[in-house]
């Protein structure tokens, strides 16, 4: 599927109300997996970043997929990025909890 097309696509499920939490069958919610695709592709993340806190509703950003990640730990992947950094920056902050979990503070 094309770029542009995965876009609308996330886009029109968002402005369903699709549920956030659905997990896919490697428990993966539509965040983590965007995410991990944009951890391979930081360039889009510019055109990305504003659906992050739609993509985030009653997300545990935590909890991990069949491959041990987490939102919390793709999102720290993608501030390490210097092309990504700016971009996801300007949306939030990640904080590290008292004990060793994350959570968001949203800029925008």
């Amino acid at each position: 599927m094309k770029w542009s097309a995965r876009a609308d696509s996330i886009r029109a499920l968002l402005a369903a109300g699709a549920d956030t939490r659905q997990l896919d069958p490697w428990g993966n919610t539509a965040w983590s997996r965007l995410l991990h695709e944009l951890a391979s592709d930081t360039a889009r993340v510019v055109y990305t970043a504003s659906w992050f806190r739609a993509l985030s509703r009653d997300v545990d950003i935590n909890r991990k997929n069949d491959d041990g990640c987490s939102v919390a730990d793709y999102l720290e992947l993608l501030l390490k990025e210097p092309n990504a950094a700016k971009a996801v920056s300007a949306y939030l902050r990640l904080v590290t909890l008292e004990n060793g979990g994350k959570r968001i503070e949203w800029r925008k």
